[in-house]
């Protein structure tokens, strides 16, 4: 936030005060308000509650991420970037209007933690050898439901459902390889 308003006000000094880019880059993605259909899953569940339900899931779920920062930084204290890499990919995952990009970016980003992904156990290779089937079946029936109009929105949400459960599989045994490495090194750990 703060490097945002350092560059807005380098960009534009003349307008020191205009605070308009966090409506138009945090309140939106915040309040959710276009349900066009992407990789996540928020755009469906909106789609379907009552509307008089949508401000309390709105804030469970944009408040969800944040729970999850202080427990995740102090077990892994010790291992700082294997901290930064878990909580980047779930708040990738976990995101409003995620992209395939971004959860790339957060498993090209465990590679930098090559002690953690050695403990990564069988599940996380299956996970990551199945993930490109939903990614594809995705934009397939994306295109039969919205262009051709003879698919059904259910079966994107689906595909999205799989998608989202095979990375965060990853991403939490992730965390799991990095709690195991801090259990490892504790144990090895001289007196």
């Amino acid at each position: 936030g703060l490097l945002l308003a350092v560059s807005s006000w380098t960009v534009s000094p003349s307008h020191p005060t205009s605070w308009e880019w966090i409506h138009h880059s945090y309140y939106h993605w915040a309040t959710f308000q276009d349900l066009t259909p992407n990789v996540g899953l928020y755009w469906y569940f909106f789609a379907q509650i009552f509307s008089r339900f949508r401000t309390y899931f709105l804030v469970t779920f944009n408040v969800l991420p944040f729970l999850l920062v202080a427990p995740i930084l102090i077990r892994l204290k010790e291992i700082p970037v294997a901290a930064i890499v878990s909580l980047v990919s779930l708040f990738n995952i976990l995101a409003p209007y995620p992209t395939f990009g971004s959860v790339t970016f957060s498993f090209l980003l465990m590679l930098s933690c090559p002690r953690s992904v050695v403990r990564l156990r069988f599940i996380s290779m299956f996970c990551l050898i199945a993930l490109p089937v939903p990614s594809v079946l995705l934009v397939a029936f994306w295109r039969l439901w919205a262009i051709k109009e003879s698919g059904n929105g259910n079966y994107v949400y689906f595909q999205q459902l799989a998608y989202t459960v095979f990375a965060g599989l990853i991403a939490l045994d992730f965390l799991s390889a990095s709690v195991s490495r801090i259990k490892a090194l504790k144990l090895t750990r001289k007196p």
